[in-house]
């Protein structure tokens, strides 16, 4: 499982819950408010509502690629404006990530100390992290 990028791939990285749910337990998932923490240095407040695609276009797209099988998750990605490719504040090494899903809980993920690099990059190496 990975995105588009590399960047956020890493060991642990693709943690999901704290819990899981049925649609009956939510009214409207694309109203649930959403609070996102990372470390002290980052903070930023919306809603399920701003995602880009709707589910259902989502789904159109995932099916022109693969059948999911029964169980099968399908991540909706990064709510706009609430990432570094829109406000530069980029993950570091050791960052503590922290995002709450009103009704759902609190998902809390830790950026290793050292990543990994297993393939080159066409981007130049980041300067914070020399």
């Amino acid at each position: 499982m990975t995105g588009p990028t590399r960047c956020k791939d890493f060991d642990r990285s693709k943690g999901i819950g704290p819990y899981l749910v049925t649609p009956d337990e939510i009214d409207n998932p694309l109203a649930l408010d959403v609070d996102v923490r990372i470390g002290e240095r980052l903070h930023w407040k919306g809603s399920t509502s701003e995602y880009s695609a709707h589910p259902a276009k989502v789904m159109e797209e995932v099916l022109k690629v693969f059948t999911p099988l029964p169980g099968t998750i399908i991540g909706m990605g990064t709510i706009p404006d609430c990432c570094a490719i829109e406000t530069e504040q980029w993950l570091l090494p050791s960052d503590r990530i922290q995002i709450t899903f009103d009704k759902l809980g609190t998902l809390t993920q830790l950026v290793p100390d050292h990543v990994k690099i297993t393939e080159p990059s066409r981007w130049e190496q980041r300067s914070d992290l020399l």
